[in-house]
């Protein structure tokens, strides 16, 4: 398994958040936590925590998480101590304990919002729990409750449980939609926007790979440059420069499109293989495709990374106190032939307080990115090195004002509104936290973490 930090991992706290469930008073577990406000009573049961610890459990064991070389389903690793909350010395288990219950309070007030505001279920939202319910029937229980029951039991719920959690899950989606619309429609222009500036990074770059693309050749070895807007990969000859084929009864020689070919020589019998004319500048090469779709490269090698380089390093010290215009300039001149950097012509976005090295390897840079820009200046540069990519020179720029809503950047802000919506909407449940009751008995007779089992499913 991969080695992981054990503090604040971003996006784990993130999944575990966007699947805690909320719990109304039940006769199915003692009550952990009470709110008692304005004649709403709610209340969440201590099998619904433990039922979150499993999921959290379950989110660690997935993802690979390790610590002093234990994993999660080792007791050393819960027995492990360091400073997780940035002050106090505690184990892995009263962190992610406390790390919990602080989310239990977080969605009880969430219930109470839901009942205080009247909301109600849609027949939709009621069908898909009737649906998701069946699912889980069939695959865990093959049809039986009791069976399913005996399996649920090891996170602390049985199938009515599962059936109240699932029902108010769907309560927080309906008082997120009342609050703020639906995909975040009702959140003011300047609330995103201060939001986009508070926890996204923005940059462009000039990026020198460790790669080179593996393009479609010709009999000679020589890349193929096609008419761009050709669905028929029709070749793109060097008209101008190039020579018309003809053969020995002077009639053109033609491709299987039937285009006349175009050569590099006037009598295409001097040479044994004849080259072709290819019209570099105004085609464009074709990627070679491996089985699931994605371009080949080939790597270069220790000499030419060494040029790459030094190559870079000099762009880059040139470049330095450089206007934007002037960036710009050599972002152009340089990644000519990058499609990424046609694409994103608004350059890259970035979300702060995320742990990319969790996403996989060849992302960890971008933590890296975002560590250097918290000292930097817009227009300021800065290059940054990826041990699976290559070079980067970045300048950090100001957020382009309503960025999430460019068809351009959809790539980088595909979870945006819900990321807003969670935030405003935790921020929101927080304030009622204070008015919570718990129950220090019932917390201390439930099972810890260390003991639940690890929840994969549910």
């Amino acid at each position: 398994m991969k080695q992981r930090t054990i503090r604040l991992c971003t996006l784990l706290v993130a999944l575990v958040l966007l699947a805690i469930p909320l719990a109304s008073c039940s006769s199915r577990g003692k009550t952990l936590l009470t709110l008692d406000k304005d004649g709403v009573k709610v209340t969440f049961s201590v099998n619904l925590y433990e039922f979150m610890l499993s999921r959290m459990k379950g989110a660690l064991v997935s993802g690979g998480y390790t610590v002093g070389g234990y994993t999660p389903e080792q007791d050393s690793f819960w027995d492990y101590q360091d400073k997780f909350n940035g002050t106090d010395m505690q184990t892995l288990n009263d962190y992610y304990g406390d790390l919990i219950l602080e989310n239990c309070r977080t969605y009880l007030a969430a219930m109470w919002y839901f009942e205080s505001m009247g909301l109600t279920l849609s027949d939709t939202q009621q069908q898909s729990i009737e649906d998701r319910l069946d699912d889980v029937l069939e695959e865990h229980g093959d049809g039986s409750k009791t069976k399913l029951n005996s399996v649920l039991s090891g996170y602390g719920i049985n199938y009515n449980m599962l059936r109240e959690i699932y029902t108010l899950e769907e309560m927080v989606n309906a008082v997120q939609t009342a609050k703020y619309g639906a995909n975040a429609s009702l959140v003011g222009h300047n609330v995103k926007e201060e939001y986009l500036a508070e926890n996204y990074v923005h940059f462009k770059q000039i990026f020198f790979p460790y790669y080179r693309y593996v393009y479609v050749t010709d009999a000679n070895g020589d890349t193929i440059y096609y008419v761009e807007e050709s669905q028929l990969k029709t070749i793109c000859y060097d008209k101008i420069n190039g020579y018309e084929g003809i053969d020995e009864n002077g009639a053109p020689i033609t491709d299987a499109n039937g285009d006349t070919i175009y050569y590099t020589t006037r009598n295409y019998n001097e040479e044994e293989s004849p080259r072709i004319a290819y019209d570099k500048e105004n085609g464009v090469p074709s990627y070679v495709l491996d089985e699931d779709g994605v371009a080949k490269t080939e790597e270069m090698t220790e000499e030419e990374r060494k040029a790459l380089q030094e190559r870079a390093d000099e762009l880059y010290n040139s470049l330095l106190g450089c206007t934007a215009e002037e960036f710009e300039a050599a972002m152009a001149e340089e990644n000519e032939e990058s499609d990424s950097e046609e694409i994103y012509t608004d350059g890259y976005y970035l979300q702060k307080n995320v742990d990319y090295a969790s996403v996989g390897s060849d992302f960890a840079y971008f933590s890296d990115i975002i560590t250097a820009m918290e000292s930097m200046e817009d227009g300021d540069i800065v290059k940054i090195t990826s041990d699976a990519a290559g070079y980067h020179i970045i300048m950090k720029y100001a957020p382009t004002p309503g960025a999430y809503d460019e068809e351009i950047n959809e790539p980088w802000f595909q979870n945006f509104n819900s990321s807003l919506v969670e935030k405003l909407f935790l921020d929101e449940c927080y304030t009622l936290s204070a008015e919570i009751e718990i129950d220090e008995q019932v917390l201390a007779s439930a099972t810890d973490i260390k003991r639940i089992g690890s929840n994969y499913y549910f």
